[in-house]
């Protein structure tokens, strides 16, 4: 656990002790997904706060019968769903495992509990969520901007797990385009490195 703690550390501007940390954790629950598995599918009220300790996540939305990839995440991520959170709402969107993973869920009486008695840890939990919209105005400007050689070629740059681990099909839909367009960007980028 001394990893992952390290990792949520790294995730905002503000950390927490190691015997915080070990407060936290002592309230999840452990839960070990398969590839494809869902953690959160739209339509369900979720409330509860997931970090992830092994594994990739991603998040997902649908328009009609297509899917898009909106998001990754990598071991120290935390997903919820902010609808079912917030206001007991179904959510919109599906949190599944690109790969074989493992989270710990965290009821979200147990997180509010802690963040109504718990001073440092609130200060964390705000600045983690500022770091979250900041990341999430990060995400457009960089995979919605640029043409898909751009995009595909930070993704290389910033999160090369992802693009090792996760299939083509998941990370054409992140990128914004098909698995087809994502093979032949692949291979242009290859041709231009070996000149």
């Amino acid at each position: 656990m001394e990893e992952l703690k390290q990792l949520l550390n790294r995730e905002c501007d503000r950390t927490l002790t190691s015997e915080q940390w070990d407060e936290v954790f002592a309230m999840a629950e452990i839960l070990h997904l398969k590839k494809g598995e869902p953690l959160i599918l739209p339509g369900e009220v979720k409330p509860d706060i997931y970090i992830v300790k092994e594994g990739i996540m991603r998040g997902i939305d649908f328009n009609g019968d297509r899917e898009r990839t909106f998001c990754f995440g990598l071991p120290g991520t935390i997903f919820n769903s902010r609808f079912s959170f917030y206001r007991s709402l179904p959510s919109y969107y599906q949190i599944e495992a690109c790969t074989q993973s493992v989270v710990l869920r965290i009821s979200r009486e147990d997180w509010i509990a802690l963040t109504d008695r718990n001073h440092a840890f609130a200060i964390w939990a705000l600045h983690y969520a500022w770091s979250e919209q900041f990341l999430e105005e990060d995400r457009e400007s960089t995979v919605h901007n640029g043409n898909a050689e751009d995009r595909y070629l930070h993704m290389l740059r910033t999160r090369p797990v992802i693009v090792e681990r996760v299939s083509q099909r998941i990370l054409a839909s992140y990128l914004g385009i098909s698995p087809e367009h994502l093979c032949r960007v692949k291979a242009t980028i290859l041709r231009n490195n070996k000149r």
